[in-house]
């Protein structure tokens, strides 16, 4: 569903609740996901799956299991124009 940056490790929150400590950076993260246009980054600290997502609003998004994702200043209006450009190609 997401993934969080935390130091050294990024941390990987699947759809049954379960978690994946992965030690690498962000940036090979997002390497790896840059092939699923589900897949945006929200900032730098998070990487977050679309199909997932319930709602979004200025300040924050609601993921699906109750994980909530505060938007980074500036980063609404990008975030919004990806999801709706998801949807709409889908």
């Amino acid at each position: 569903m997401c993934c969080e940056a935390r130091r050294k490790y990024q941390c990987v929150y699947l759809a049954d609740g379960s978690e994946l400590l992965l030690h690498a950076t962000m940036t090979a993260v997002r390497e790896k996901m840059r092939d699923f246009p589900e897949f945006v980054s929200v900032g730098v600290s998070y990487i977050v799956n679309l199909r997932y997502l319930v709602s979004l609003n200025s300040d924050k998004i609601a993921m699906e299991g109750g994980r909530t994702i505060y938007l980074p200043r500036g980063s609404y209006k990008k975030l919004r124009e990806q999801y709706f450009r998801y949807y709409c190609e889908e």
